[in-house]
């Protein structure tokens, strides 16, 4: 679970970049409040 909440941080932080360039990106991005979570159900 740790390795995938790294990965996603170094996602955003490649995406940073991204952010000041495409106003799309920027208006998708302000309904996440600065915050994102990511939840799911593993079944085994």
């Amino acid at each position: 679970m740790e390795e995938i909440e790294i990965l996603f941080r170094k996602m955003m932080e490649d995406l940073d970049g991204f952010f000041e360039t495409d106003e799309v990106y920027r208006e998708d991005m302000k309904d996440f409040n600065d915050e994102i979570r990511i939840q799911w159900n593993i079944c085994g």
